[in-house]
């Protein structure tokens, strides 16, 4: 790949935990492929971001909640860095980072300005909360020259719900986020680390270990699964839940599900781990009983670790695992139907093998991330190179060329 001058890039996103985790060995893959790229979040340093030296950080709050001052604020240093800048292209994700990049880069006169829409928000919201928070997604849809989905349900969603159109929108490869490591998420690498990490925790070696990669919130469907551990677990003193993740504020567990989680003598909360991958290791099953998801990428990364998953028919969810090859998908919200798939799969070991193996197979099939970092750099170039169309009416001399 050759480009007549280094394309300058910007990314927004409100947190820094999405540029670590869903972004990991990405932007320096851009890199060296001639993006020369800024990173912009509300985290204080690029400490813990993981981001190569080539990558220019800017710290500006986004907070997740509506500040006017602050938000205007915000919005306002944007824009100012849009145009002294004069990027080639702005990209943003997570609902705050979006809407003020969006805005921002708008009046800056971004040419490319790419909204990585990778869930809904408004989704899990009633009443004037969901018309008011569809509306702020409809406008940085609009503000947006191209809208990307990481799954295809989602996409179709967002078009039946107005926010986006074909002509402006896509899904890159097969759909995730950042792809599958297929050399770091191989579960024979992990094995040893997975005894380990039960023996940390006081689980035994013949445990069956249902688990999770999650937040403790309420829309990931932690109530659900607690219920259906709980229910599963009687008569059954096998069988144990792990889960790393945060705990929640804004959407807690309900009381009963904070009961069994933190009283249940078989129950792990290990909170947030920078290396996940010896937890799924230590897992018979997989579980994410989520409400909401845009293309869930801890079921990839369950299935690349031939762990069998049990998610639910959600939007983003279903689409992530072949429901009776891979694994199961149950109705959102049905604890009955979540207890059941947990049981079967608990009572058939073959099952669980057939699944996990197969589910294995399919993330190297479709997901492998290289494939899918090659293809984020076509649809740059070509996003880039459309807009430069547009811009000088010439067919585009000033073209990017992938050769």
């Amino acid at each position: 790949m050759t480009m007549e001058d280094p394309i300058r890039a910007c990314h927004i996103s409100s947190v820094g935990m999405n540029v670590k985790y869903f972004f990991r060995g990405q932007f320096a893959y851009l890199a060296q492929r001639g993006f020369g790229y800024t990173v912009i979040t509300s985290e204080p340093t690029r400490d813990w971001l993981e981001l190569p030296d080539s990558t220019e950080y800017i710290s500006i709050p986004i907070t997740r909640s509506i500040s006017p001052l602050t938000d205007l604020c915000s919005c306002w240093k944007m824009f100012r860095l849009f145009r002294q800048r004069k990027y080639d292209f702005v990209q943003y994700t997570t609902p705050k980072g979006a809407l003020l990049g969006s805005i921002a880069a708008f009046l800056a006169r971004v040419p490319v300005r790419l909204y990585l829409l990778w869930g809904i928000y408004y989704v899990g919201q009633k009443g004037l909360r969901r018309h008011f928070f569809k509306f702020l997604e409809r406008l940085s849809c609009r503000l947006s020259t191209h809208v990307n989905f990481d799954g295809f349900q989602l996409r179709q969603f967002a078009i039946d719900e107005g926010l986006a159109r074909y002509d402006n929108s896509s899904v890159i490869g097969e759909g995730s986020d950042n792809g599958i490591d297929i050399a770091m998420f191989d579960p024979e690498r992990w094995r040893e680390a997975g005894q380990e990490t039960r023996k940390q925790w006081n689980i035994p070696a013949d445990a069956l270990v249902i688990g999770s990669i999650m937040r403790l919130a309420g829309d990931k469907g932690i109530n659900e699964l607690a219920t259906a551990f709980d229910r599963v677990s009687h008569g059954n003193d096998k069988v144990y839940l792990l889960i790393a993740g945060p705990q929640e504020e804004r959407d807690r567990p309900r009381a009963e599900a904070e009961r069994i989680l933190r009283t249940h003598p078989r129950v792990r909360l290990v909170g947030s781990q920078d290396n996940v991958l010896p937890y799924y290791a230590a897992m018979d099953i997989f579980c994410l009983p989520t409400y909401r998801e845009g293309f869930s990428a801890v079921d990839l990364e369950a299935q690349a670790m031939a762990v069998p998953v049990v998610t639910t028919k959600a939007i983003g969810a279903s689409e992530v695992i072949v429901d009776g090859l891979t694994g199961v998908a149950v109705p959102v919200k049905d604890i009955r139907a979540l207890t059941m798939a947990l049981t079967r799969l608990l009572n058939d070991a073959g099952l669980r093998h057939r699944m996990g193996q197969a589910g294995r197979a399919r993330i190297l099939e479709k997901f492998e991330q290289s494939v899918f970092w090659a293809a984020v750099v076509r649809q740059r170039l070509s996003l880039l190179n459309r807009a430069s169309d547009l811009d000088d009416g010439t067919g585009g001399n000033n073209h990017h060329d992938v050769t």
